[in-house]
């Protein structure tokens, strides 16, 4: 388990655009991992992250929370990775290329694929943990609402808060499955928080079975 592999400055531009692109969010039905001693939030009332200084629109209180704000709960393999300066020709966006193996909510590509973005990249970092070529995570997703072609990538829910990564055990299990035969391996692993500085109040680690 890898935690804040991208925790270096970064600058105003990619910290405007890393608020901004956040906060696309889909109102759906929620799931039933929750934590009930948690203090409820005013999700029109901005918060901050103390890890990372980074303003958002909420910081979740349960994984109900952020599965309704999430277009798309999944899990997924990262097959391949590019860095894009797509939106203001300055900023960095990373994009994940990653095989659905179950899809919880929502539904892939064609091609059985989605395209995650990231705020920056190797050399311009900012406090997202970025996702590299190999990973297999459990991935809360909100629409881009970017025009055109971006229209259909996502981003992670909350920045860091909807990513869990594979346990080391699982990962290298479903980096070989064939997503077609991908379920029970999926069903059995264990899925550990990635940024637990956030702020958020989510459970260490989930499981598929824990999300009905």
């Amino acid at each position: 388990m890898r935690n804040h592999r991208s925790h270096a400055s970064f600058s105003p531009i990619a910290a405007l655009m890393a608020v901004t692109l956040t906060l696309g969010l889909a109102a759906c039905g929620g799931y039933g991992v929750s934590h009930e001693d948690a203090p409820e939030r005013d999700p029109a009332s901005p918060s901050t992250s103390e890890s990372t200084g980074t303003s958002r629109a909420r910081l979740y209180g349960s994984v109900d929370e952020l599965a309704a704000d999430s277009a798309a709960v999944l899990v997924g393999r990262v097959d391949a990775t590019d860095v894009t300066r797509d939106v203001d020709g300055a900023t960095d966006f990373t994009l994940a290329t990653v095989t659905v193996l179950k899809a919880v909510k929502g539904s892939a590509d064609a091609d059985g694929t989605v395209t995650v973005r990231q705020t920056g990249s190797a050399a311009q970092r900012t406090p997202e943990t970025l996702l590299r070529t190999g990973d297999v995570a459990l991935l809360f997703l909100a629409e881009s609402g970017l025009p055109g072609d971006q229209a259909g990538q996502y981003y992670v829910t909350g920045a860091g808060a909807g990513l869990y990564e594979a346990a080391d055990g699982d990962a290298a299990a479903l980096r070989s499955v064939a997503p077609g035969e991908a379920e029970q391996a999926v069903d059995a692993a264990t899925f550990n928080r990635v940024d637990t500085d956030s702020g958020d109040t989510l459970p260490a680690t989930l499981r598929i079975g824990d999300l009905s």
